[in-house]
């Protein structure tokens, strides 16, 4: 029988080679804190490309590639960049597959050049996603080294419905093993750290999310939360991140779904407020109760809190 670690060590070295050689860092110095430094300074990212990842308007960029003026092959790419190189200063991610993400915004720009129409209102937005949620073809493994190399056979409810949007899937990121932890660490993929100081830790359980978001390889990720496992990364990292009310966000299909007494849900993460509102209202739009029957037939309107009554 094949050691565990051995499975583990062949695990990482198949991670490590999913990064395109010209994406790898020749080498990283001991004493670098901030992951950002490094990555706007190491040229391995055009000035295009930087430009591109540090647009924080998630909105905004839809809509210039609504519009035309970027790609969504072209945006897709500069954070699969950023995203590649993050991952090596603090170890965010579980998964990248970047030619089917490269692939998939191919697909979007040339929807959009033969109809002129969005597929959705995330049309052609690389998003980046927890672990736990199961993509067709990808391992989710939550840090077991047991779960290493048996893919998903279809992806969850949650991946369908951001795949209908428009966005594009390009990395899985890190968690404590089997969640329910305020740091990310586990013993297939080690310990996910601070974007701003690696010597502090990222949180979690949606640690890697928080981390590669806040060092800007993802406009907009998507974690889940229970007691924190949103708030906390976001927190840490100085980003914004909702624990959306159950049921608004269809839960079908992943590596956690089970009997809760307190059931998790699946929020966004992201550098604004405007961001995560506007997830909020594209997942609205997608009518989620249609096809998940726990997801509550809630259409997004904004009520303002009232006054208490006088006494």
């Amino acid at each position: 029988m094949v050691h565990w670690k051995e499975i583990v060590r062949e695990k990482r070295r198949s991670q490590a080679e999913s990064i395109p050689p010209a994406w790898r860092l020749q080498s990283i110095a001991e004493d670098f804190v901030n992951s950002i430094d490094v990555i706007e300074s190491c040229g391995i990212l055009s000035s295009e490309e930087l430009q591109i990842t540090k647009i924080t308007d998630a909105v905004s960029l839809l809509h210039q590639i609504a519009t035309g003026s970027l790609s969504s092959f072209e945006v897709t790419t500069a954070f699969c960049k950023r995203a590649a190189i993050a991952h090596q200063l603090i170890n965010c991610c579980t998964e990248m597959f970047f030619e089917r993400a490269l692939e998939r915004a191919r697909e979007l720009d040339g929807y959009l050049a033969r109809t002129g129409n969005v597929v959705g209102p995330l049309h052609g937005l690389p998003i980046s996603i927890k672990d736990g949620f199961d993509i067709e073809g990808i391992d989710t493994t939550v840090g077991w080294a047991g779960l290493i190399g048996k893919p998903a056979k279809k992806s969850g409810s949650v991946v369908r419905l951001l795949l209908s949007l428009g966005a594009v899937l390009y990395v899985k990121t890190n968690i404590p093993q089997s969640l329910m932890m305020s740091d990310s660490y586990n013993h297939v993929f080690g310990q996910s750290v601070n974007a701003f100081n690696k010597h502090l830790i990222s949180g979690g359980s949606s640690g890697g999310e928080g981390a590669l978001v806040g060092a800007q390889g993802s406009i907009l990720g998507v974690g889940t939360d229970i007691g924190g496992s949103i708030r906390i990364p976001a927190a840490l990292q100085g980003l914004y991140g909702l624990l959306p009310c159950v049921g608004r966000i269809p839960w079908e299909k992943s590596s956690m779904t089970q009997i809760y007494i307190v059931p998790p849900v699946a929020g966004p993460i992201s550098y604004t407020l405007e961001n995560v509102e506007m997830f909020m209202k594209a997942v609205v739009s997608s009518r989620p109760w249609e096809t998940d029957p726990r997801a509550l037939p809630i259409h997004g309107e904004r009520n303002s809190p009232s006054r208490p009554p006088d006494r």
